[in-house]
């Protein structure tokens, strides 16, 4: 199984192409992430039906026995095949309990993961409205500058057109 070692995210974007790249690397993370929990599940899968056949065969062993040795013979190797088949469980149930962990844990990291990208993309559609918002007012503002300066070049702004600082303040904008 591999090691799961947690995802390093990148710094908070400065642009869209940083964005972009940001939300492209959650998605592969995302991908991964959910492919690891499919090989766990299939691990377990695996290791589940390893662990009845084993049963299966320990239960076979211990009614068919020998009929060429003696008692004693016959006794010592169930005993020992009973001890090995118990070790050998016992080390799958550990396998499988630790596979189990690791899945809880890409769980939880893949909902974090998922928490993220639903907060990131909520900050990403506030901040298209603010933009939207602030060029909208740019552009407003923009036009009432052009509209003062063509009152200006034309002097309907002014009252007095000899005034020379009027007319002064006039060319100076």
């Amino acid at each position: 199984m591999a090691q799961f070692q947690r995802a390093k995210w990148p710094s908070p974007p400065n642009s869209r192409l940083n964005k972009r790249q940001a939300f492209s690397q959650w998605e592969r993370q995302i991908s991964e992430i959910i492919q690891w929990v499919s090989d766990e599940k299939d691990a377990r899968g695996y290791l589940q039906a390893l662990a009845t056949k084993m049963t299966e065969e320990l239960e076979f062993l211990k009614h068919s026995g020998s009929l060429n040795h003696n008692a004693s013979d016959k006794n010592w190797r169930n005993r020992r095949s009973q001890k090995l088949d118990k070790m050998e469980l016992l080390n799958l149930q550990s396998s499988l309990q630790n596979e189990i962990q690791a899945k809880a844990l890409i769980s939880e990291e893949l909902t974090r993961t998922r928490t993220d990208l639903v907060a990131a993309q909520k900050d990403l559609r506030e901040t298209r409205q603010i933009c939207e918002s602030i060029g909208g007012e740019l552009k407003r503002k923009d036009s009432q500058i052009k509209e003062l300066q063509a009152r200006l070049e034309t002097n309907e702004g002014c009252k007095y057109t000899r005034c020379g600082f009027v007319f002064g303040f006039c060319h100076f904008i």
